[in-house]
């Protein structure tokens, strides 16, 4: 599992706002990368009923920053998984 330790050396802390998009949109771990945990906890929540602002706040943002044209070949865009379908008009 994971766990927020703020003494470990890969602890993010509190960030502003377009740090964290930023920061999520390029993050990669041994897991993949960031945003594509971002978008799987939102589908999953969404499931079951919940509604978090916050959560979809940053998942748009970082859909934004993804398909800005100068950045689909950071990541290889979000292939979907924002909901676009992998449909990017760059």
């Amino acid at each position: 599992g994971f766990v927020a330790n703020p003494k470990s050396p890969a602890y993010a802390p509190p960030m502003p706002f377009e740090t964290t998009v930023n920061t999520v949109a390029e993050a990669r771990g041994f897991n993949g990368h960031c945003y594509d945990y971002l978008f799987d906890t939102l589908a999953g929540i969404k499931e079951y009923g919940i509604y978090d602002a916050a959560m979809e706040k940053l998942a748009n943002a970082v859909s934004q920053d993804l398909h800005q044209p100068n950045n689909l070949g950071r990541n290889d865009c979000c292939v979907g998984l924002c909901g676009c379908g992998g449909m990017v008009d760059a």
